[in-house]
């Protein structure tokens, strides 16, 4: 028997169903008792944002993609090259393309890790523009678990803070020069002589509750006359920025916190 493609597709989608249907039936069943069954049905309550069902936090905020935010036609990006702590590339090229669409002069990083993200805001920023990069000194380095939304714990270590700029000469990397580092804890840095100055800030330092909400409290006064651009890392990765991000937009209904669609990028644009 030779069935007609509408056939054909329905036959195969009844088949996927009743296939799909034994599988949740085993999960729920004798499958609890194997670890991939419940990390299968982690990742289902994730997928249909079911958070209260998980004790994780969901992820609240509006999405948008990033097309509707900029226009550019192109994304350019430098050091691709990925280890554990970088960002990804498509987030990289996103903060690239903010940086260039905004054009700010004056751009402060939390959080340096290896230097990767603060080379490629030099590289897409004017020729004066100046970037500041805070994180805490070699000595002071440790290895640091996170919870992440999945339900899973990872341990990360930090890295020398801007290795990756730091062993560039300025004839290899002129926009080197763009940079400077500075060291110290984001909670008890003293901002003073960057308050009311800055143009861009991007939030990836610490990602504990409590650090999110102090360094975005930060953000907003380094902001000059409080008109710029936040964007924070790690949206829908980490439970703990995810938590925080959700409460600071809900204590703040007159910011409009947007993730950025298939990244773990927020965006805030204010002024």
């Amino acid at each position: 028997m030779i069935l007609s493609n509408p056939l054909k597709r329905a036959f195969f989608l009844g088949m996927r169903y009743l296939f799909s249907a034994f599988l949740f039936l085993f999960t729920l069943t004798v499958g609890i008792f194997l670890r991939k069954s419940r990390n299968f049905l982690q990742i289902t309550c994730k997928y249909f944002q079911a958070g209260s069902i998980t004790g994780e936090p969901r992820q609240i905020l509006k999405s948008v993609n990033f097309s509707d935010i900029c226009k550019s036609s192109y994304l350019r990006i430098v050091e691709p090259i990925y280890k554990d702590g970088n960002i990804l590339l498509l987030e990289l090229a996103i903060i690239n393309a903010l940086v260039e669409l905004y054009n700010p002069q004056r751009i402060f990083e939390i959080g340096t890790f290896d230097g990767r993200t603060t080379l490629n805001i030099a590289f897409s920023s004017s020729k004066e523009s100046k970037i500041f990069t805070l994180d805490l000194p070699e000595k002071k380095l440790s290895e640091t678990k996170y919870h992440l939304l999945d339900g899973e714990d990872v341990f990360v270590r930090k890295s020398v803070p801007g290795e990756r700029f730091i062993s560039k000469s300025v004839e290899e990397f002129p926009e080197k020069r763009k940079i400077t580092q500075l060291y110290g804890d984001s909670a008890s840095y003293n901002y003073k002589p960057y308050l009311d100055s800055i143009d861009f800030v991007f939030i990836d330092g610490s990602h504990s509750y409590e650090y999110v909400f102090n360094d975005t409290n930060i953000a907003l006064k380094l902001l000059k006359k409080g008109r710029g651009i936040i964007v924070w890392h790690d949206y829908g990765v980490f439970a703990s920025v995810t938590k925080a991000l959700n409460k600071i937009q809900k204590n703040n209904p007159h910011f409009e916190l947007l993730r950025i669609e298939k990244t773990s990028l927020v965006y805030l644009k204010l002024g």
